[in-house]
C-alpha cells in the first residue's frame, strides 16, 4: 500500500509539472540559489521576493552552522512558482481553499501565490527549511518527523508562541516523552496534538543549536544520511555532551524552564 501511495504521489507531481509547463508562458528570474517562475510580478515585487528567498536561505544555513564553502550540497537551484492569484494556484495545484503554498521536496519546487498572507513569514521559511534539511540528510525513512519539522520551523514567525507553548507543556508535564516523540508520524497525529508537536519539535532543535556546537548537529544529520537510527546518530554525535535521549530530555526541560 505504501509503495502504491508513493506511486500515485509521484504521478500527481509529474502531472503538476506538466500543467505548469503548459500554462501561459512563465517568466524566469534566477538568483544564486533559486529559479523564480512568474507571470506578472513587477520589477519591484520580483526584487523583493528574490531578496526574501536569499535571506531565508542565508539565515537558515547560518543558523544550522552551514556556510556556502561547507554547504556544497545545494547543487541544484530550488524552483519557486508564484501564481498571480489564489484561484490560479488552486486550479493548477489542486490545493484546498485554505492552502497558501505547497512543495515537492523530491524536485525541490515550491508553489505559492503572490498575495498569500503568510508567504514571507511562514510558508517560504518553512519550505526552504525542509529543502536545506533534505540536502543534508537525504530522503531517508530513518529520519524522525520531529527533527525534520524542528528544522523547518526555525525561521518561521511563530517562534514566541512556540516557546510559550513549550514552557506550558513542560510545566504541566504534558509534553511528548522523547522515546515516543522519535517514532511519531505527524500525518497520523490528531489535529489537536499538532500545535504541541510542532512547538516541541522546534524547541528541541533550537536547544541543540543554541547550547552546543553546531557541528554536532551536522554530524548527527550526516550519520542519519548514512542510515543510522536517530538514537545511534545522536549518541555518536553528542556523546560527552549529552549521553542519551533521557539526558537530552532532562537538559531540554531545564533549559526552557529557566527561560
Amino acid at each position: 500500500m505504501r509503495n502504491l501511495l508513493k506511486y500515485f504521489f509521484i504521478i500527481s507531481i509529474a502531472i503538476l509539472h506538466i500543467r505548469c509547463a503548459e500554462s501561459k508562458e512563465w517568466k524566469v528570474k534566477t538568483t544564486l540559489h533559486f529559479e523564480i517562475y512568474h507571470h506578472n510580478l513587477t520589477p519591484r515585487e520580483l526584487k523583493d521576493i528574490s531578496y526574501t528567498l536569499e535571506e531565508i536561505y542565508k539565515k537558515t544555513t547560518r543558523w544550522l552552522g552551514l556556510t556556502d564553502s561547507l554547504f556544497l550540497f545545494w547543487h541544484k537551484k530550488a524552483k519557486v512558482y508564484i501564481f498571480d492569484t489564489q484561484q490560479e494556484y488552486q486550479k493548477f495545484t489542486g490545493a484546498p481553499s485554505w492552502s497558501q503554498g505547497r512543495s515537492d521536496l523530491t524536485n525541490k519546487t515550491i508553489y505559492v501565490y503572490k498575495d498569500a498572507p503568510l508567504l514571507k513569514r511562514n510558508i517560504l521559511p518553512h519550505e526552504i527549511g525542509h529543502f536545506v534539511f533534505y540536502e543534508i540528510t537525504g530522503n531517508k525513512e530513518n529520519i524522525p518527523d520531529f527533527l525534520e519539522e524542528g528544522v523547518a520551523t526555525q525561521q518561521e514567525g511563530y517562534i514566541r508562541s512556540r516557546i510559550l507553548r513549550t514552557r506550558a507543556l513542560i510545566e504541566k508535564d504534558i509534553y511528548i516523552p522523547f522515546k515516543e516523540l522519535i517514532t511519531i508520524k505527524v500525518k497520523k497525529l490528531p489535529k489537536r496534538k499538532i500545535p504541541d508537536f510542532y512547538a516541541q519539535s522546534f524547541s528541541i532543535v533550537y536547544f541543540l543549536l543554541k547550547q552546543y556546537p553546531k557541528r554536532l548537529f551536522i554530524d548527527m544529520c550526516t550519520y542519519l544520511k548514512q542510515g543510522l537510527s536517530f538514537p545511534q546518530a545522536f549518541r555518536k554525535s553528542y556523546f560527552g555532551e549529552i549521553d542519551n535521549l533521557t539526558q537530552l530530555e532532562e537538559k531540554w526541560k531545564n533549559y526552557w524552564l529557566k527561560r
